[in-house]
């Protein structure tokens, strides 16, 4: 079956169209129009739904999708498998984390574990905190740091570190004067909140119902790092993981610790069915020192705990 094929229907349904995905795989919109006509031509069903110039996936469609990704994530791990026994590169992790994570202190970890290992290759992985599950059940990992709880599953959970929230805002905002916030301080004053089944708004709303109070928010961002780049405009604070307010990128942004109960708790997730190797046994180590060094460098109120 022709992969460039494969290739254009996956582009083809990630990105909504025939241009998009001829953008994405590097072709022409004509060539990628004729690579779905021969695909089903070759497959001998109907995988699309036409209505005039527009194109949908049919039922039997979305399943050759769902086939389709799956065949091709084999042939890259297998192409990736060839390439590291040519270069003999005979140590390999695959890691999976919040791209927040990474910048915080997974990549210096990780930095520091290659540097002692040449023969050791990594793929590392960033997805959003909502999809960890479906990603893990999937298996496709080595080692993965994720915020709790997590459905249990095929997988050991080692609890890592636990955080205070901070509140996010520009150094302008009036609680920037404060050393720290509770709730009482953020009523009166514009919320940026994020979805309604993140852990943080979850226990912001918790709060106000249990004060009789109502979160005054014009603006709910997809994500905290969206919201804590927000929060360095002057439209408002947020509440936020502080490795995540380090990691936005806004210019003006400071926090403040938010004091209450609230807490945010971390893992490292490891493969039951794995034995765990002395290249990961390094690497949690050295991810544990470079958390400790973000703690100590920026004051967090935060906490490595024993696993």
């Amino acid at each position: 079956m022709n992969r460039r094929a494969l290739e254009a229907l996956c582009a083809f349904v990630e990105t909504g169209s025939v241009a998009k995905a001829a953008e994405r795989i590097l072709r022409s919109s004509p060539h990628v129009s004729r690579l779905l006509v021969e695909l089903e031509e070759e497959v001998g069903f109907p995988v699309f739904v036409r209505r005039g110039r527009s194109l949908s996936l049919t039922d039997q469609g979305h399943k050759f999708y769902s086939a389709a990704m799956r065949f091709l994530s084999a042939e890259d791990e297998l192409s990736g498998f060839a390439t590291r026994l040519r270069q003999d590169q005979t140590d390999y992790i695959r890691i999976i984390s919040a791209p927040f994570i990474a910048n915080a202190f997974l990549n210096e970890a990780i930095a520091e574990v290659v540097g002692d290992n040449r023969q050791l290759s990594v793929d590392i992985n960033s997805y959003p905190r909502i999809d960890a599950e479906a990603i893990l059940a999937e298996g496709k990992f080595d080692i993965a740091i994720v915020s709790l709880p997590l459905i249990s599953g095929e997988y050991d959970v080692l609890p890592f570190l636990r955080v205070q929230p901070v509140v996010a805002m520009n150094s302008q905002h009036p609680l920037a004067d404060l050393a720290a916030i509770t709730f009482a301080d953020l009523v009166g004053y514009e919320l940026i909140t994020t979805h309604p089944r993140s852990r943080l708004h979850q226990s912001l709303t918790s709060l106000a119902s249990a004060a009789g109070k109502v979160i005054k928010s014009r603006i709910q961002a997809r994500n905290g790092i969206i919201a804590c780049q927000l929060a360095g405009e002057p439209v408002g604070c947020c509440l936020a993981d502080p490795f995540m307010a380090l990691s936005c990128g806004a210019r003006d942004l400071v926090m403040r610790p938010f004091n209450t109960e609230i807490r945010i708790d971390y893992a490292i997730v490891l493969p039951k069915w794995q034995a765990r190797t002395r290249t990961i046994g390094a690497l949690i180590a050295n991810i544990r020192q470079a958390t400790q060094r973000r703690i100590e460098e920026y004051g967090l109120q935060a906490t490595l705990l024993d696993h």
